[in-house]
């Protein structure tokens, strides 16, 4: 029996639903922020956001009892924020051999062998989804710690086999560890021009010990064009030639450092769209840290549970402070929960201040949010082809070549209600980091 794309699709429906709907352990945003189907664009999601409440007031003690003026009415002021969403498609391929050879070894085997490229293709377009939530975007305000990391050594060997070390504040082993094969771009540090051509770095090795990911490129120049605080980022998400463009969405990164205009509204004209950043002066964060910066988001109207994502080996840090502590009860306001994942204490925010380890965040990162603060949404949230297209098929022939193919598709964004309640706490130097 020959292999065509039409015999592997019944297995597929069986499996795909539940693959497809499955968050990996580390797409702890996705998680927090669930899709809302009322978010859904089309054009554009545009939400109304309250910039300046009610100021017609009138004060009067020396003239109480008369009949007094009243000042001019100050109406609270409302502007709309819009978002579109960014598109990622994921594809894969099976070469017929592959799915002859499984079906010859019987059922379980024909499914294993759907179920591991399914399975692949499913976590693969999260991890990008989660990238994207965190770092994508144009961020390059101060605070920002834009891509996958930036470059703290320059190509120099004149090979297109090259080593960079990537600085110990951008880096993300659990950004990194799912790089592997993957295809990259380089930027200058202002996100504005690209280092290689039109061919791609490839990852195809990295020491997460020494924070060093050795690259290949199509040409020597290219390698050699790295300078020190450029930035990687996955290939594609920046586009434009002088004037990069982000092609993913924006994340936390570029939301809570942005000074300019985001989603239609300038945080330089409205206050309350510019988030809070603090820098932590290149020293190891500690409770203490963490609760003067969420103060500053206290102080412009935060209240209610408040979330801190950090990287976890600045987790492992704040673990070892709140054990040496060693004087919290249960029965007080100090009270901690530890855990393997996270941190709860109660703080200024008339709420508990929970801290998530995240290996996808950055170690000289620390982004506070609350959850009910985002939106997230879009067109469509992770499925397997091009929605609205007719039929049923999961597998699709390669044109000219001896395999099917596997696509899946999302198309959504994160957006913020109120950036001056979220935190990002930048310039942390965990004591454990490589």
């Amino acid at each position: 029996m020959s292999v065509v794309a039409t015999s592997a699709n019944g297995l597929a429906k069986k499996q795909f639903g539940k693959i497809n709907d499955d968050l990996p352990a580390w797409s702890i945003l996705t998680d927090m922020v669930p899709f809302e189907e009322m978010a859904k664009t089309g054009q554009l999601f545009e939400e109304l956001i309250t910039v300046s409440r009610s100021h017609g007031v009138t004060f009067a003690r020396s003239t109480r009892q008369t009949d007094y003026s009243l000042n001019a009415a100050r109406s609270w002021v409302s502007q709309p924020a819009q978002a579109t969403s960014s598109e990622i498609v994921m594809t894969e391929r099976i070469a017929y051999g592959i799915l002859a050879a499984a079906e010859a070894k019987g059922q379980k085997a024909y499914e294993s062998a759907i179920k591991l490229s399914l399975k692949s293709i499913a976590t693969s377009s999260r991890f990008y989804q989660e990238y994207g939530y965190l770092y994508g975007g144009s961020g390059v305000a101060t605070g920002s710690n834009a891509g996958l990391g930036i470059s703290a050594t320059a190509g120099a060997s004149a090979t297109t086999a090259q080593n960079y070390t990537i600085t110990q504040a951008s880096w993300a082993s659990g950004i990194w560890a799912q790089m592997k094969n993957a295809e990259v771009d380089c930027w200058d540090p202002t996100l504005v021009t690209k280092r290689n051509g039109t061919s791609p770095f490839i990852v195809t090795g990295i020491t997460h010990s020494t924070r060093i990911v050795t690259m290949t490129c199509a040409t020597a120049a290219d390698a050699d064009a790295v300078a020190v605080g450029d930035i990687f980022v996955p290939r594609g998400s920046r586009s434009g030639s002088g004037t990069g463009v982000a092609e993913n969405c924006d994340g936390l990164d570029s939301i809570l450092t942005n000074t300019g205009t985001l989603f239609a509204l300038d945080a330089a004209t409205y206050d309350v769209w510019a988030g809070n950043i603090k820098t932590a002066s290149s020293a190891p964060a500690t409770i203490l840290t963490l609760h003067g910066a969420m103060n500053l988001g206290v102080g412009r109207g935060l209240a209610g549970e408040f979330t801190w994502l950090v990287n976890n080996f600045v987790f492992q840090d704040l673990v070892d402070d709140t054990t040496a502590l060693r004087r919290f009860t249960e029965d007080t306001k100090t009270s901690v929960t530890q855990g393997t994942m996270s941190l709860d204490f109660y703080g200024a925010n008339n709420g508990v201040m929970r801290i998530i380890s995240h290996p996808m965040v950055k170690c000289g990162d620390a982004m506070g949010i609350q959850a009910k603060g985002f939106k997230r949404g879009g067109d469509t949230e992770l499925v397997r082809g091009l929605p609205g297209t007719p039929g049923e098929d999961f597998f699709y022939q390669v044109d000219g070549k001896a395999a099917v193919e596997i696509r899946n598709f999302s198309s959504t964004f994160i957006m913020p209600t109120a950036p001056s309640h979220c935190v990002k706490l930048y310039n942390i130097a965990p004591r454990s980091a490589p």
